[in-house]
């Protein structure tokens, strides 16, 4: 999921388990018994700049697990690289459980994507997700169509002739267009904006491209406005900011159902007791108020709680989802 779309971005249960736990891990300097855990303030390192989606998640969730592990949790941003300076910096940080990283898809886009990679991927394991970000496909007004399937046949019979923006290559926003391409059986040409979620948007408005996949929040005004047209969300079911527009399951494109996601991720040598005590933290702000008015009236979707094996199938899940696509469409990144 990119940030720059938005522009705009428990308990303590302790295992008894705990000692075989800390004699399992490797033996760093300073990681704190689990009994202790946290004995000092904590960081969420965001890979995306101050403001954005990204940011603004981390920032809340990181106030509500401040005031249920009673230490406080600040916020480092360290953007760049797609998202692999962030990573990058918690692996290499003492697996104490006192710095995550603030992951998106990205986190599992960038090794299925990148050959070379400025971090290993295996010295992360997922820990929280706390956000699903729905995408929604949009047109320009004066594309004939009025719905997705009505749009494959438009670009059936204008095969080679239509374009689609992005914020950039390796990212879910460019993935879902790929994948509905491939899908569909339809050409169409990808026009990246790198990084630039403002001029690619923009480009659907003036027409200089037909369509492009983006977060629904994004997209609610100017659909509102009339400047776009919403042919489908991705969701599950039909968003409330959005109950007129159909699912892509509706739309009879059901393998289109897949969301971007926001979370937290760990040092993998994080002992399994200090995980737990930090997953149940952030569970928290599933249920507060404030986190929840915030993103949901962007049309994001707050997850259910799940633990930690529950977690890790979620990721798992969604990896197997890419990695068929990108592997199908042999689709490759380079950093230079």
């Amino acid at each position: 999921m990119n940030d720059n779309v938005f522009r705009e971005e428990s308990r303590a249960v302790l295992s008894r388990r705990t000692a075989i736990a800390a004699l399992s891990a490797p033996l760093w300097p300073g990681v704190a018994r689990a009994a202790d855990f946290p004995a000092r303030p904590l960081k969420i390192v965001v890979p995306f700049t101050p403001g954005g989606v990204g940011d603004i998640f981390a920032r809340l969730a990181g106030d509500v697990m401040a005031k249920d592990l009673g230490q406080p949790v600040v916020v480092e941003n360290k953007a760049g690289a797609n998202q692999m300076l962030a990573a990058s910096a918690v692996t290499h940080a003492a697996p104490d459980g006192l710095t995550l990283y603030q992951a998106t898809s990205t986190a599992i886009l960038n090794p299925l994507l990148f050959k070379k990679l400025a971090y290993d991927p295996q010295a992360l394991k997922p820990l929280w997700i706390g956000l699903e970000t729905p995408l929604i496909f949009i047109v320009n007004p004066k594309v004939p169509a009025s719905n997705l399937a009505e749009f494959v046949a438009y670009a059936r019979s204008n095969r080679g002739k239509l374009n689609y923006s992005s914020i950039g290559a390796g990212n879910v926003l460019h993935l879902a267009m790929e994948k509905l391409k491939a899908s569909a059986g339809i050409e169409i040409t990808h026009v990246p904006y790198a990084g630039r979620s403002g001029d690619a948007i923009n480009a659907v408005v003036a027409g200089d491209v037909q369509i492009m996949a983006t977060i629904v929040g994004q997209a609610v005004p100017l659909v509102q406005a009339g400047r776009l047209r919403a042919l489908a969300v991705t969701s599950a079911q039909r968003l409330a900011a959005m109950p007129d527009v159909a699912t892509v399951t509706e739309s009879g494109f059901a393998d289109l159902a897949v969301a971007s996601w926001y979370g937290l991720y760990v040092h993998a040598a994080t002992p399994d007791d200090m995980a737990q005590r930090l997953r149940e933290a952030a569970d928290k702000a599933l249920g507060d108020a404030h986190f929840r008015q915030t993103f949901i009236s962007t049309g994001a979707v707050i997850p259910p709680v799940r633990s930690g094996a529950e977690v890790r199938r979620y990721v798992e899940d969604n990896t197997r989802y890419w990695a068929d696509l990108i592997r199908e469409q042999k689709l490759t990144l380079s950093m230079e």
